[in-house]
């Protein structure tokens, strides 16, 4: 079939404002979540890939010939681009969304339609095969392949961050990246649907359709499952932050993650080395190397330095795969000093007579049944001595808090 071709476009249209209004959608109410602006690009490229192509078969008024079905291509090369983004995001790949790298996925777009657009000067492009009133480019020059190889295979990236992500997430993560990894597929059943020569329009790309499909997936995730709403927080936000130290160990006791906290509380000349054995990670508490050298899930509080010591509450726990193989353990510990210093003096104001300073009878009693014990051991005698005094409460009322009034520095009243 040839242009106009009524029906066609007017699917077209449709297709394309429905991406136009989710793309909308995405930009009054997801707009400063992660994920939100690659996501929006990608609708925004839909909508105007259907609805260019629509314009291409409704004929309309153009410059020139073709030039609604070149006008497409703006749409078309930004759409490989922005899907490998927007899974990028999704699956917590920041690090790799640096300026240079997205610099650099702009590039090929861009010398695309520069060499679109400049072909009668070249050729590189069309390679002399355009053809007027044709609903589809089926062969080209050098950089129409070349385009085509780059698209799919950013698309083919793109499944695979998807299926990755699938694997390892659960719940609801695992029911939203399901949606998108149904949606992603649509393109792929296309492309083997045309080679085969089961396309249902003869001469006539059916591609913008099946990215269309892709695209409603990710607006049902947005709608049904929260997508961009409910997402897994980044380990960097989540362990580079806390105020517990964090190490993770793998099977060979070699360093296989830290956080701050953990480098601050080793308090290392210089911060150890992903890969470094447990002997230089924790090079000064060496006996505490010693001590948990072999254990794989212990819970227990160690104290650290001279007195008065640092304490720290301290959870070993061993990391298994799948298949229950030992990966490693993750050592996680919290600065429990002040709660054990406020411990400690709460048992010294227990023990102690306030005034005077001296153990009280609570002290005898939790001292004598170890101190019998002891010397009925070692052998040695012991020997107790009481005395009574009369009348001492009239002495210590006297003069007892007189006395430490002026020890203390203060006035007597």
């Amino acid at each position: 079939m040839s242009p106009p071709h009524t029906g066609y476009s007017a699917a077209l249209m449709v297709a394309g404002m429905i991406c136009l209004i989710g793309a909308l959608f995405i930009l009054q109410t997801r707009r400063n979540t992660s994920g939100s602006i690659p996501l929006m690009v990608l609708m925004f490229a839909l909508a105007w890939w259907d609805l260019t192509y629509s314009l291409f078969w409704a004929d309309a008024p153009a410059p020139f010939p073709n030039f609604w079905l070149y006008i497409t291509y703006i749409g078309t090369v930004t759409i490989p681009a922005g899907l490998l983004i927007f899974a990028m995001q999704l699956s917590e790949m920041r690090a790799w969304l640096k300026r240079p790298f997205l610099v650099g996925l702009c590039v090929e777009p861009i010398f695309v339609l520069v060499m679109l657009f400049t072909d009668p000067w070249h050729g590189l492009f069309f390679a002399g095969r355009q053809m007027e009133h044709v609903g589809m480019i089926r062969d080209g020059g050098p950089v129409f392949w070349m385009n085509t190889v780059y698209s799919y295979l950013l698309i083919m990236l793109s499944m695979i961050i998807f299926i990755r992500r699938f694997i390892h997430t659960t719940g609801i993560y695992r029911s939203q990246i399901g949606v998108v990894l149904i949606g992603s597929l649509f393109p792929w059943i296309n492309s083997i649907a045309f080679m085969l020569g089961l396309s249902p329009f003869p001469n006539a790309d059916n591609t913008p359709f099946s990215f269309t499909i892709a695209g409603l997936a990710f607006t049902h995730a947005l709608l049904r499952y929260g997508l961009l709403d409910i997402i897994p927080v980044a380990r960097d936000v989540l362990i580079e932050n806390m105020s517990d130290g964090v190490i993770v160990l793998d099977a060979r006791n070699r360093l296989v993650d830290i956080n701050p906290a953990a480098q601050m509380v080793l308090g290392a000349r210089k911060n150890p080395r992903i890969g470094d054995p447990v002997e230089v990670v924790f090079a000064e508490w060496s006996d505490l190397v010693k001590a948990f050298q072999g254990v794989h899930d212990i819970r227990t509080e160690v104290a650290l330095g001279r007195p008065p010591h640092s304490y720290l509450d301290l959870k070993i726990s061993p990391l298994y795969d799948n298949r229950h193989n030992l990966l490693g353990r993750l050592i996680v510990w919290r600065d429990i000093s002040p709660l054990r210093l406020a411990q400690n003096e709460l048992q010294e104001q227990a023990i102690r007579d306030p005034l005077t300073g001296l153990y009280n009878r609570r002290y005898l009693n939790e001292t004598i049944d170890r101190e019998l014990s002891h010397a009925v051991r070692v052998g040695y005698p012991i020997s107790f001595v009481m005395i009574d005094m009369d009348h001492f409460k009239n002495v210590n009322d006297t003069f007892g808090h007189v006395i430490i009034r002026c020890c203390r520095g203060l006035r007597p009243s």
